[in-house]
C-alpha cells in the first residue's frame, strides 16, 4: 500500500508496518512502537536509531495506560494509532514526522495531565531538566535526534507551552497544565517536536560565520558560511 505522488517512500509493508524514508532519516509504525533512524533502517544499523513507545496519559486518579497493541492506519502522509478518545498522530515530511497527541474531551481527574513516552535505541540519554526544550539524544557524543519543545494548543487556537521532562532511564513525559485544561475549548492537541539533528557544516576547519534562512512555505533551509581561503606560498 504505497501512497504515491508524496516527495517521500512511504508504504505498508507484507508484515503490516508502516515505513516512510524522507530526507536524512528513516522511520518504521509496527503494532507497539515507532522506530526512527537517521539513514535506512537496519537490523545491525550503527546509525543514529531512536524508539518511541506511548505508554498511556491521565491525571491524578485517573491514569490511562495504552491498552492491546494496534496496527496503525496509513493514509497518504498520515499515521494514527486510536487510543480510546485520544489519537496518537503523525504527519510525515521530507525532513522528519511531527508527532501530535489529540484529546477529544476534557480528561478526568484534576491537576495537570501527563502523557508518557518510553524512549529506547542506541543513542545516549539527554541529560537535562524539565523545561520547554528540546531533549537531544547523542550518538557518538554526536548531536543525533531531538525531541521536545511541545506545545498544547485547543480548537479556538488557545495555546501553551508544555513541559518535557526525561528521567534519564528512558521515560519522557509531556505535562499540560491543569489550568489550561481547565479552559480549553475541546478537541486539544499536544504538538511536540521529533527530527534528527541536521549538522550543516563545510569540508575544512576555515569556515566561519555560519548563518542560517529558513523557508516557512517550502520547508527548506539555507546555511552560508565564510571560509577563508589560505595561499601557501
Amino acid at each position: 500500500q504505497a501512497t504515491g505522488s508524496l516527495p517521500f517512500d512511504t508504504y505498508r509493508d507484507e508484515a503490516g508496518r508502516v515505513r516512510a524514508a524522507g530526507a536524512g532519516y528513516r522511520v518504521q509504525f509496527d503494532e507497539a512502537m515507532v522506530m526512527m533512524a537517521t539513514t535506512p533502517l537496519a537490523a545491525d544499523a550503527l546509525e543514529p536509531r531512536l524508539e518511541l513507545r506511548f505508554l498511556g496519559s491521565g491525571r491524578v486518579g485517573s491514569w490511562q495506560p495504552v491498552g492491546l497493541a494496534k496496527t496503525p492506519s496509513l493514509d497518504r502522509a498520515h499515521v494514527r494509532y486510536q487510543h480510546g478518545s485520544l489519537v496518537e498522530a503523525y504527519e510525515l515530511t521530507t525532513t522528519g514526522f511531527e508527532q501530535s497527541f489529540h484529546i477529544a474531551e476534557r480528561p478526568r481527574g484534576h491537576g495537570d495531565l501527563v502523557l508518557a513516552i518510553a524512549v529506547g535505541g542506541n543513542v545516549s540519554a539527554p541529560a537535562v531538566k524539565p523545561r520547554h526544550q528540546a531533549l537531544e539524544f547523542r550518538h557518538n557524543d554526536q548531536s543525533a535526534i531531538r525531541y521536545g519543545e511541545a506545545v498544547a494548543f485547543d480548537r479556538h487556537g488557545k495555546r501553551i507551552e508544555v513541559l518535557t521532562s526525561y528521567d534519564g532511564v528512558g521515560r519522557i513525559e509531556l505535562t499540560v497544565p491543569a489550568e489550561f485544561l481547565a479552559t480549553a475549548s475541546y478537541p486539544i492537541v499536544v504538538d511536540p517536536v521529533v527530527g534528527p539533528v541536521i549538522l550543516a557544516a563545510g569540508s575544512t576547519y576555515a569556515d566561519y560565520h555560519p548563518d542560517v534562512a529558513y523557508d516557512l512555505e517550502n520547508d527548506h533551509y539555507m546555511v552560508v558560511w565564510h571560509r577563508q581561503l589560505i595561499n601557501k606560498v
